[in-house]
């Protein structure tokens, strides 16, 4: 009994420790406004323009959408579950929350997770490649779902069989390719300085 009273603490003690030291490299980080590019304010554009459309389309498809739509999809891209029609709206909704955490998140660089140390000098670079990241994440998120979405209308109108299947596989190759690109990015200004 002792033995996992004493186990108890000790973890305790860890948490709080771990947790101090984290702050600490946050609170050491330089706190930089990263200036937007012209390709930034494009994306964000884009994003939102796609956002806006996607909202729009369920909207205006929703009177004309039978009460079953599907709400899953094999690797095939065939429908195996279809429910509610009310499901339509929950990659909008999805997308909606996304874009909000992440521009939340493009505004505070110094919390991000770097491959490497910062130093006051790098911080400014380093910054300006973690706040592309993400907001070359939120469009290729929201233009994911979007097209998601316009799919899975297609298939409960009738329109076609289901989702192609090169769609998610390319995208998710998209995304994992713009990690690898940020991160080399990221190596090739640490290694400037």
């Amino acid at each position: 009994m002792e033995a996992a009273r004493q186990h108890k603490r000790d973890q305790s003690t860890l948490h709080r420790y771990a947790g101090v030291m984290i702050s600490r490299v946050y609170d050491m980080r330089p706190r930089i406004r990263v200036p937007l590019t012209r390709l930034h304010v494009g994306i964000e554009i884009a994003t939102i323009g796609i956002l806006v459309i996607m909202l729009f389309y369920v909207w205006q498809v929703w009177p004309s959408v039978p009460e079953r739509v599907p709400q899953k999809f094999d690797f095939s891209g065939q429908p195996t579950r279809w429910g509610e029609r009310s499901g339509l709206w929950l990659l909008p909704g999805l997308s909606l929350g996304i874009y909000a955490l992440l521009s939340v998140l493009q505004r505070m660089p110094h919390v991000y997770n770097y491959p490497t140390d910062l130093s006051p000098e790098e911080a400014p670079r380093l910054y300006e490649i973690g706040v592309s990241l993400v907001m070359w994440m939120k469009l290729q998120v929201v233009v994911l779902f979007a097209l998601l979405s316009w799919r899975q209308v297609e298939v409960a109108l009738g329109r076609t069989s289901g989702l192609e299947a090169w769609i998610v596989p390319a995208l998710v190759t998209l995304n994992l390719g713009t990690v690898a690109y940020h991160l080399l990015r990221m190596r090739e200004a640490r290694q400037r300085f």
